[in-house]
């Protein structure tokens, strides 16, 4: 609903664009014809577009650059950075007219950038396994005195739904809590990003000072050991870089998936038709045999 479609519908008198004020903000002027994005869309389109870019109609426009094969920076398609981009400006706009203020062009650009950039290697292409004899690694206990946290997260090939688990244990591997959860349609990344924030939110409520937590996600780890966690795109990295501020000890290390089957196992038992999330204050029965062996190994 931009402001000359509300003027037609008498919602407003005013039909000009808020962020330009030099035209009506029609919808092919809020994401393209407005003078503040030019910039953004000349400094980014490829010379090959670049003749009809400006002035096709906005279906035909649309058709085009979402339908496009051609590769931006020769790595992620085009038609996701386009339609990533579409959405920042919207959100720009939505800042202009609520909060009253906006990102930079620099910062809707590279925000857009970054989430195509994401949905490419994340959703799009995730990592392939290769069928190779599995290599058994025992769960790791912590050092005395501090706790460890396993956590993880599982997206159904069939269905797309995404579950995450975790639980806590202390050095002699006795089960302390745990929780499972279904959180809908994601990617693996975020859903092994959810998993992380809610076992941290959990063990802070449940007043630990000194806390491993292990996941078998090396993405995850390169996200937050990040040095600019701070503007990542994705804001759940930054609010579980908030956790790590608080007073209390956190290490965040990556273990093998053999290492870590507790909390896969916790993430399968989510109950997919409801977003409540489950607390185990003791161990659930489709966890026995994954603890007995761990602390097995631990007494050998």
């Amino acid at each position: 609903m931009t402001n000359l479609h509300r003027c037609r519908r008498t919602l407003s008198d005013d039909p000009y664009c808020p962020i330009c004020q030099e035209a009506e903000e029609s919808i092919i002027h809020t994401f393209r014809d407005c003078a503040r994005l030019q910039q953004v869309w000349r400094y980014i389109i490829s010379s090959s577009l670049a003749a009809s870019f400006f002035s096709n109609p906005i279906k035909v426009w649309l058709r085009q650059n979402l339908c496009s094969n051609i590769l931006f920076r020769n790595s992620i398609p085009w038609k996701l950075v386009f339609a990533s981009i579409l959405w920042q400006f919207w959100k720009c706009r939505n800042d202009v007219v609520f909060v009253g203020d906006s990102a930079s062009v620099e910062c809707t650009l590279s925000r857009g950038i970054a989430w195509a950039q994401y949905y490419n290697d994340g959703w799009l292409h995730p990592m392939q396994t290769v069928n190779a004899p599995p290599r058994t690694i025992p769960w790791r206990n912590p050092e005395h005195g501090c706790l460890c946290l396993n956590v993880d997260g599982a997206v159904s090939l069939n269905t797309g739904k995404a579950t995450i688990g975790g639980l806590l244990r202390d050095t002699a591997g006795n089960f302390i809590f745990g929780f499972s959860k279904y959180i809908g349609f994601t990617n693996s990344l975020h859903a092994e990003l959810w998993a992380l924030y809610v076992g941290l939110q959990l063990a802070w409520d449940h007043g630990v000072n000194f806390l491993q937590i292990q996941t078998d996600c090396k993405r995850v780890l390169e996200l937050l050991h990040d040095t600019n966690v701070d503007s990542c795109p994705i804001s759940l990295v930054r609010s579980i870089h908030q956790f790590w501020r608080r007073a209390w000890y956190v290490d965040l290390i990556w273990v093998p998936r053999s290492s870590n089957q507790a909390a896969d196992s916790m993430a399968r038992i989510a109950n997919c038709s409801s977003f409540d999330l489950l607390f185990f204050s003791d161990p659930p029965a489709q966890l026995h045999d994954v603890l007995t062996t761990d602390a097995l190994v631990l007494s050998l």
